[in-house]
């Protein structure tokens, strides 16, 4: 399911966490679906099956790829501001 929010994500564009306007974010991600189906994709049923589970946050796998979804991007930037404050990643 992750990779799936990813190549829909990737297809679409992405906005920020931060971003409060998510309306076109699934405007954009329906286009993109649409537009994998129609090149003939075999599993674009299933990738579509999985980005409304996602999208519909009923279950626990979905909740969790939103929670790792949300934080990596934090956690990436803290990352970068230790290694050019201290120089060297930190093990």
């Amino acid at each position: 399911m992750a990779q799936v929010h990813d190549i829909f994500e990737i297809g679409a564009g992405d906005i920020a966490v931060y971003d409060l306007d998510r309306t076109k974010k699934e405007v954009e991600e329906r286009k993109y679906i649409k537009e994998l189906s129609s090149t003939g994709v075999c599993v674009a049923a299933e990738l579509e099956k999985l980005w409304e589970e996602y999208g519909a946050q009923r279950t626990n796998g979905s909740r969790w790829v939103k929670v790792v979804d949300r934080f990596l991007p934090f956690l990436v930037e803290y990352c970068y501001r230790r290694q050019k404050l201290e120089g060297a990643w930190h093990r």
